[in-house]
C-alpha cells in the first residue's frame, strides 16, 4: 500500500467519522426540541420556562395523577369502543393487515436531581448524622462533611422521598431542587464511543496489511491518538452514568441560637439575585440565559445546548448564564456588590482576574477539608455573564484550577 493510498483510507475514515457525530447532534436538536414528561420520575415535568428557543429548564410541577384508567362517559356509563380497537374481518377474526402499527416504546431518561436544603435545627451535628444515616439506608453515600453540611449522594429512584424526609428534620429556611435531563449527551457520547472504536479496528486491519515502516509507523501514532480519546469517552460515559443512578442532595445545619444573627436581608432590587446564588445551587442559572463556555480538562457537560453545566467525576462542577446587565456596572462592580453578599460567611475571600473575567473565590469556614466557591462576572453589552465554580476540597482546588482559569482566560467559545 502506498502513502498515496494511505493517506486517502484515513481521510475517508475520519470524513465518515465527521458525518456521524454532525448526524447525531442533529438527532439531538430535534429531540430536544419538544416536551418530555417521564412516569419514572413524578412530579417532574420539562419545559421550556422563558420564550426563548435557546434553552430549556426543567422546573417542579406538582405530580401528575399515577392513574392511566378514564370513565369513558356514555349513556348509563357504557364504556365506549376505543379508537385504538382492532379491526376485524368477517369471521370476527382479528385483520393483521389492517392492525394500527404498535407504537415504540418510551425512551427511559436519565435525569440527574440537585438538591439544597437549609434547616434550622436544635444539634447541627446530630442533623448531619441523621441525614446520613438515612441516605446510607437508602443505598446512598456521603460525598462530602463537614460538623454542620453534609453532601450526600442518593439513588435516583429514591431521591425525592428522601428529598421530602429530610425536610422534616427541622425549619426549612431555604430549599432548591433542579433536574437535568443527561439522556442526550449519554446517547451522543455512545455514539462518539461507536464511532471512534469502528474507526480504530479499521486502522489496525490497515497496519496488518501495511508493508512500508512509514505507513506502519503513520497507522501507529494514529491508533494511538484514538486510543486515548477512547479511554477519555469511556470516563465520561462512567461519569455521566454515575451522575443518572445517584442524585446529589446537600444539607446545611444551622443551630436555632446562630441563625438570628446570621439571617441577614438580601441585597436590594436587582442586586437580590446575588444572596441567592450558592454553590450547592443552581436555580438561579436555570431561571435565566444560556452561556456556552468550553468544557474544562475533566470535566463531562450535562447539556452544552440549553443550560451550560458540565461536572467532573469526582464532584466538582461549573455552571454559568447570562443576565440584563441591570443596574449598569463593570464586572468589579459586580464581583464587589458579591463580596458584599457573601464574604462575610466565608473563611476568605480573594479576587483574582482571569481574561475579561473578575472573579470572586470564596473558602468555606470551619471546615478541615474546606470547599471553594468561585463566582465569576463579565460584561458584554447589555449582558451580565455568571460563571459559577464548585471545587468540593483543596484537592479538588489543586486538580482542577489550572484548567478553569485556562477556560475562563480564553473566554466564551
Amino acid at each position: 500500500m502506498n502513502s498515496a493510498t494511505l493517506r486517502a483510507l484515513l481521510a475517508a475514515l475520519l470524513l465518515f467519522a465527521f458525518i456521524v457525530l454532525s448526524g447525531c447532534a442533529k438527532r439531538a436538536d430535534l429531540e430536544a426540541a419538544g416536551e418530555y414528561y417521564d412516569e419514572d420520575y413524578p412530579g417532574y415535568d420539562y419545559e421550556e420556562t422563558e420564550s426563548t428557543a435557546s434553552r430549556a429548564d426543567y422546573a417542579y410541577k406538582e405530580p401528575r395523577s399515577s392513574s392511566r384508567t378514564r370513565s369513558s362517559g356514555g349513556k348509563g356509563g357504557a364504556a365506549q369502543p376505543s379508537r385504538y380497537a382492532e379491526p376485524m374481518d368477517a369471521d370476527g377474526v382479528p385483520d393483521q393487515d389492517d392492525r394500527p402499527p404498535a407504537e415504540p416504546a418510551p425512551v427511559r431518561r436519565k435525569v440527574f436531581y440537585n438538591g439544597f436544603v437549609r434547616l434550622r435545627v436544635t444539634d447541627a451535628e446530630d442533623t448531619v448524622a441523621q441525614v446520613v444515616e438515612m441516605v446510607e439506608a437508602r443505598g446512598g453515600y456521603v460525598e462530602r462533611r463537614s460538623l454542620r453540611s453534609v453532601t450526600v449522594r442518593v439513588p435516583v429512584d429514591t431521591f425525592l422521598d428522601t428529598y421530602e424526609a429530610v425536610q422534616a428534620l427541622g425549619d426549612v429556611l431555604d430549599e432548591s431542587l433542579t433536574a437535568q435531563d443527561v439522556t442526550d449527551a449519554f446517547t451522543e457520547t455512545e455514539l462518539r464511543l461507536r464511532v471512534a472504536e469502528d474507526t480504530r479496528a479499521r486502522l489496525q486491519e490497515l497496519l496488518a496489511q501495511a508493508t512500508e515502516e512509514q505507513e506502519k509507523i503513520a497507522l501507529l501514532r494514529e491508533i494511538q491518538r484514538l486510543t486515548e480519546q477512547i479511554d477519555q469517552i469511556e470516563a465520561e460515559l462512567r461519569t455521566l452514568s454515575q451522575l443518572a443512578a445517584y442524585s446529589r442532595l446537600t444539607v446545611e445545619a444551622q443551630p436555632r441560637q446562630l441563625t438570628a444573627g446570621s439571617d441577614r436581608p438580601p441585597p436590594p432590587g436587582a442586586l437580590a439575585f446575588l444572596r441567592r446564588l450558592s454553590p450547592f445551587k443552581r436555580d438561579v442559572a436555570a431561571n435565566n440565559k444560556h452561556l456556552p463556555l468550553e468544557v474544562p480538562e475533566g470535566f463531562v457537560a450535562l447539556d452544552l445546548k440549553r443550560r451550560f453545566v458540565a461536572e467532573s467525576a469526582d464532584g466538582a462542577a461549573v455552571w454559568a448564564h447570562k443576565r440584563e446587565n441591570q443596574p449598569q456596572g463593570d464586572a468589579a462592580f459586580w464581583v464587589a456588590a458579591m463580596s458584599d453578599a457573601h464574604a462575610s460567611d466565608f473563611a476568605s475571600a480573594e479576587i483574582a482576574t482571569f481574561g475579561a473575567w473578575q472573579v470572586l473565590r470564596l473558602v468555606e469556614a470551619g471546615a478541615d477539608e474546606p470547599y471553594e466557591y468561585w463566582v465569576g462576572f463579565r460584561v458584554d453589552g447589555k449582558w451580565l455573564h455568571v460563571v459559577e465554580v464548585y471545587l468540593p476540597s483543596p484537592a479538588h482546588a489543586a486538580r482542577y484550577g489550572d484548567a478553569l482559569r485556562s477556560i475562563l482566560s480564553a473566554g466564551e467559545t
